[in-house]
């Protein structure tokens, strides 16, 4: 008899739609009185994130054990996820998002000097090309000239972000997911915003390609997109 993998459940919507109650909620369903695991990707910048993450550890009840960012770190998530879900009864990461964001940040720090990750490499195993140049790496851009900083940059942000979805998807317990839907409003005006808006949600569709139920959240409802009923 195969063995039946537990859910992965992503949920995404947008500001302030209930999304993250509803998915702490479905976490603590999902881990049945046992110990459910949160991975933050929040940093605490200014007085108001401050309070944002003061409100959400105070929704949190005893049953619940926090994994602080470490900034900077956002890449490497993937390769702890199995330690931290050791005999956890649920995993909650929220948000996608923000994640993909300090992801995107590093990568720009990274190409500080105009030397860039070439795509097409995990992160800890990346070689360095200077743009223009020929790059040798196996993603877009191999054997010719490095794409634009942008194109890149998504790449390489795209690429950590399979590696992260795809440990969460095989990890022993159920998963939650949470992630912003930031496609339906207007474009940004800038390019680094469009590229962030671009990435997102070629990430969200990464996520709900690999979950086993996919819902949205909107004004505090949810609407099942993928699955057979509502989580």
């Amino acid at each position: 008899m195969s063995r039946v993998s537990p859910p992965f459940v992503f949920i995404s919507g947008g500001c302030r739609s209930g999304k993250s109650a509803y998915a702490q909620s479905l976490a603590e369903r999902c881990a049945e009185r046992g110990q459910a695991l949160f991975l933050a990707t929040a940093h605490p910048r200014d007085e108001e994130t401050r309070r944002r993450i003061a409100d959400h550890r105070r929704a949190r009840g005893p049953c619940w054990k926090t994994r602080e960012p470490f900034p900077g770190k956002e890449g490497d998530l993937w390769r702890d996820l199995p330690v931290l879900a050791r005999g956890m009864g649920a995993v909650l990461l929220d948000s996608l998002t923000l994640w993909l964001s300090a992801a995107l940040e590093n990568l720009r720090e990274a190409e500080a000097g105009n030397i860039a990750p070439c795509a097409g490499q995990p992160p800890a195993e990346m070689s360095w090309c200077r743009e223009g140049q020929s790059c040798n790496a196996g993603g877009i851009g191999a054997g010719g000239p490095c794409p634009p900083s942008g194109d890149r940059l998504k790449a390489q942000a795209l690429e950590s972000c399979g590696h992260l979805l795809r440990a969460l998807s095989v990890l022993p317990c159920p998963v939650v997911l949470v992630s912003d839907e930031v496609g339906l409003g207007l474009t940004p005006a800038d390019p680094a915003g469009r590229l962030f808006r671009d990435a997102l949600g070629l990430a969200n569709q990464q996520a709900a390609r690999l979950a086993t139920q996919a819902v949205f959240v909107v004004s505090g409802l949810p609407l099942l997109l993928k699955g057979e009923s509502l989580p």
